[in-house]
């Protein structure tokens, strides 16, 4: 295993980042957040209510449940954040606030050098823990930022895989619900991806159809790599435009 997967790993992102890039049905997401009722944080169906539980959340995106709760100070010393833990002083040409882009975040931190050193490697490490963070987990409505202060947790690899990254998680999926289903809501936030995923295992009538091709994609060595959480492999499942017959 390399020193990336050993970080992630050891801080409890390692299943989310195998799950990779899945393009988002919309339309599946509008129809959920119609059937999503705040009063019970369930989804009404024909058949009767369901939701999405911690299991889920640990199966589908291989997130730690267990652990401490994510709290923190929001107000930081961000230019000594940056500085000791990415390698630059806080950006203030790229930054809203306390939040920078992730686009321009990527930009800094493009392909890993063959010959990092340590300090590089964790530097690449926290800089995609932050991406994941802001553009999937704890995604806001720009879609491009994320803020910086989630570095606090990123200090000591150890202590952040102590947290509860699922359950927090989890809570900002049901919140961001609770939003877009008011009678003002008109967008939805967080991390639609594990929504779309629970809906497509759960509802499988509206999932597409999984080829022999998705399969082969799940191989992996088991004695060097962990196996990958259960939302991997739908990674290319809307590459292919066959769908599930619902009549």
């Amino acid at each position: 295993m390399n020193e990336l997967s050993s970080i992630f790993t050891q801080t409890g992102f390692y299943g989310t980042a195998r799950v990779g890039f899945i393009s988002i049905d919309w339309h599946l997401i509008t129809a959920l957040v119609e059937r999503w009722r705040p009063e019970t944080h369930t989804f009404h169906f024909p058949v009767g209510e369901m939701t999405i539980t911690l299991q889920d959340v640990q199966i589908i995106l291989g997130l730690p449940v267990d652990g401490l709760p994510i709290t923190g100070r929001v107000e930081q010393d961000y230019n000594a954040l940056c500085l000791t833990q990415l390698g630059f002083p806080f950006p203030e040409n790229n930054r809203i606030g306390g939040r920078i882009q992730i686009r321009q975040l990527s930009r800094w931190f493009p392909n890993l050098p063959q010959d990092a050193d340590d300090v590089e490697v964790q530097r690449y490490a926290r800089a995609y823990i932050l991406q994941l963070l802001g553009g999937t987990l704890f995604a806001d409505k720009s879609n491009n930022l994320v803020h910086i202060t989630y570095l606090q947790f990123l200090e000591d690899f150890e202590a952040a895989g102590q947290y509860s990254w699922g359950s927090a998680t989890l809570a900002h999926l049901y919140r961001q619900l609770c939003l877009a289903a008011d009678i003002d809501g008109a967008e939805i936030a967080g991390p639609v991806i594990l929504l779309q995923l629970w809906a497509w295992d759960r509802l499988p009538f509206l999932a597409p159809i999984m080829g022999n091709h998705l399969r082969d994609d799940m191989i992996d060595n088991e004695e060097l790599f962990p196996p990958p959480p259960f939302g991997h492999r739908w990674r290319h499942a809307l590459e292919t435009t066959e769908h599930r017959c619902t009549c």
